[in-house]
């Protein structure tokens, strides 16, 4: 409470953290309404992080998710992670990788609204590739093998469709100094 009661004065106290901002004269009812406003958020507030809904976690893109559904993507982006480099790392060895069948790995891919898992580890190799050309020196043959590509034509056109450009033209464009 204040008699400060220019907007300079207003936006500092609410700047500094106030939650209610009230200059003189003063009516007690529009103190006791917002009084009451303030103890509903904050109980509001209290039922929450004291809920099941506090397990929620931000994932990518801004979605709410189960911190058990991030943890899920963050385990499969580990093991293509260390498989990245392996063309023999398939859907079928992600699944048996983090335990679980293929039908249920796929089923959880879509359940998170991602891409299948087999598109899914494309998409993590082909950004590991443009990591590579944005930082390294490597030869395009190197980065294509590091990314688990076999074939320069296939690593070529996965590249080219997702990324709108050939990886020689992602690195003149992306390549950090």
């Amino acid at each position: 409470m204040t008699a400060k009661n220019t907007d300079e004065n207003k936006l500092e106290g609410i700047d500094s953290g106030a939650d209610l901002y009230v200059t003189k004269p003063f009516d007690i009812g529009i103190i006791s309404a917002a009084v009451d406003k303030l103890i509903e958020k904050y109980r509001t507030i209290e039922s929450f992080y004291s809920s099941s809904a506090a397990s929620l976690d931000f994932m990518e893109g801004g979605s709410l998710v189960n911190k058990e559904d991030a943890a899920f993507v963050r385990t499969v982006t580990g093991r293509i992670a260390e498989n990245i480099g392996n063309n023999g790392f398939t859907a079928e060895k992600l699944a048996e990788s983090i335990g679980v069948s293929v039908r249920n790995l796929y089923r959880k891919f879509k359940d998170l609204g991602l891409p299948s898992p087999k598109v899914f580890i494309k998409n993590q190799r082909i950004d590991y590739a443009c990591r590579l050309l944005m930082t390294t020196s490597l030869t395009l043959e190197e980065i294509m093998y590091r990314c688990g590509f076999m074939s320069r034509s296939h690593f070529n056109k996965e590249f080219s469709q997702r990324e709108g450009m050939s990886p020689g033209k992602y690195r003149i464009e992306h390549k950090n100094p």
